[in-house]
């Protein structure tokens, strides 16, 4: 598991709240939702933020989406 994200990398505030559910990305010019992602929002700039473990569930997703797709 990784460590929990503190610090919002963009505004270098400590105002983050952790979310579970649907995470909506961009990928090319399409938005796809990714259900099941944990990830942090910073309340000062609006910045998303996902951990390790996230980017991975992503990933899987993505690539499931795409062998579903040809």
């Amino acid at each position: 598991m990784s460590k929990k994200i503190t610090v919002c990398p963009s505004c270098s505030q400590k105002r983050l709240e952790k979310y579970f559910g649907h995470l909506e990305i961009k990928v090319g010019n399409k938005r796809v939702e990714v259900p099941g992602v944990e990830y942090y929002k910073c309340l000062v700039c609006k910045e998303v933020l996902t951990d390790i473990d996230a980017e991975q569930k992503i990933d899987v997703f993505l690539s499931k989406k795409r062998k579903k797709a040809a």
